[in-house]
């Protein structure tokens, strides 16, 4: 099966955690001019953190579980292949090549359903 985190709430989490250390950095130092670029930087994640939290960007669209008989794309060598069989982490592929592969769900993207 192809699991997609939300992007949205990850980046939530790492923001809000890279705030938290941007802010006890600002609340160790004494040198002012350090303390005022800290601090941006943390207004700046807030901000971000506020307007993800409020919905103005959205989730990227869900993308189609690929299952047999589907044609699937390698996203980086973009060769065509037909899904033989799937597990939990990948797919079994023949490739227009010839060749039979096991790849990563990460590496294919779905080109037409059967």
């Amino acid at each position: 099966m192809n699991k997609q985190p939300k992007l949205i709430d990850e980046l939530i989490t790492d923001m809000k955690s890279k705030a938290a250390k941007i802010a006890r950095e600002r609340d160790e130092t004494t040198d002012a001019d350090r303390f005022m670029y800290l601090d941006g930087k943390e207004s700046v994640l807030r901000y971000y953190i506020t307007e993800l939290e409020s919905g103005k960007f959205s989730d990227p669209i869900p993308l189609p579980t690929i299952k047999p008989k589907d044609w699937v794309r390698h996203r980086s060598i973009r060769t065509k292949g037909f899904v033989i069989e799937t597990s939990d982490i990948g797919a079994l592929i023949y490739w227009e090549t010839g060749q039979r592969s096991w790849y990563p769900y990460d590496y294919l993207e779905v080109i037409s359903h059967d």
